[in-house]
């Protein structure tokens, strides 16, 4: 009888774990990492916020004006910094 709880058990979890690593690859394979840079005439941007909107994920770019955010294909990144017009740019595919 312990045995095949044991075997209950093992096949719950094992089929629990396929579950989440098919998640995450799906979640993995609809998104890029896309980098960039903010740049205002001539001059990088640094501490501007890069969003995808509609959701909490952001970052802000670094003292070159570059920034890397996991965004998917037609998500759009809204780019703001106090004193600057907001920009929305749309990821394409590829």
């Amino acid at each position: 009888m312990r045995n095949n709880y044991l075997s209950k058990v093992t096949i719950r979890y094992i089929g629990l774990l396929f579950l989440m690593f098919s998640i995450s690859v799906t979640s993995f394979g609809q998104s890029q990492l896309i980098t960039g840079t903010v740049m205002s005439e001539e001059e990088p941007v640094p501490g501007a916020l890069v969003q995808v909107k509609g959701t909490q994920r952001g970052t802000i770019t670094d003292i070159d004006g570059t920034f890397s955010i996991n965004a998917a294909s037609g998500d759009i990144l809204v780019v703001s910094f106090i004193g600057y017009t907001t920009k929305e740019i749309t990821i394409a595919g590829g």
